[in-house]
């Protein structure tokens, strides 16, 4: 029993690391696309600035007089493409960013996927339950609250026979210690009365057998 008990408790255990897991990649998600979307409002707002840069930068190399000139507008120009080019691959990125987080694929899966682990992990935990004579309820876990992830915990019938184990042990030493110590009290008491009563019968019949030859 104690065998069955320790691999529902595993079981549960990874079940649960897997559910917490689950529910942080949707929590991440969530802030993922909270910030996608915050920024990629600030780039569409100055898509139009850069643009109007880029546009004046080309109409100054158009308008070029002689080539110093056109050699000073054409590097004022590529430094203002280089700058809108990286301007609008940020652009580009968060557009696809957040389009994905809002796609079947992003913040919906995800929190499909957590709900899918935790509804499966508490199935089995209420199967183990019933199965079991509704005697074996295995440890709840909420993802939402915890803040590091699961913690193991130890099967009561597992930590109980320890704890009777414990006291089996405590209990040996100390009939072992008051054995020893009554045996060696008994010994040294029975050694003591017999050569007392012993030397003093010798000393008192020795006194007597004088006192007789006398008369």
């Amino acid at each position: 029993m104690n065998a069955q008990i320790m691999q529902a408790y595993d079981s549960q255990w990874v079940k649960k690391n897997a559910e917490y897991a689950a529910y942080v990649s949707w929590q991440t998600g969530l802030e993922l696309l909270a910030s996608s979307t915050e920024d990629l409002a600030d780039k569409q707002a100055g898509q139009h600035e850069m643009q109007k840069q880029l546009d004046a930068a080309k109409e100054a190399l158009r308008l070029s007089v002689d080539r110093y000139d056109f050699d000073v507008n054409k590097e004022e120009k590529d430094r203002v493409q280089g700058l809108y080019d990286e301007y609008m691959t940020s652009l580009s990125s968060l557009r696809e960013t957040t389009n994905h987080l809002n796609g079947d694929q992003g913040i919906a899966f995800l929190q499909s996927e957590y709900e899918r682990l935790r509804d499966e992990r508490q199935t089995e935990a209420n199967e183990i339950y019933e199965a079991s004579g509704q005697t074996v309820e295995l440890p709840p876990f909420d993802a939402t609250t915890s803040e590091w992830g699961p913690e193991w915990v130890e099967p009561p019938e597992l930590a109980t026979a320890a704890v009777v184990a414990d006291d089996t042990t405590t209990t040996d030493d100390s009939a072992a210690t008051t054995t020893d110590g009554s045996t060696t009290t008994t010994d040294d008491s029975a050694a003591t009365t017999t050569d007392d009563s012993a030397a003093t019968t010798t000393d008192d019949t020795t006194t007597d057998t004088s006192g007789s030859g006398g008369l």
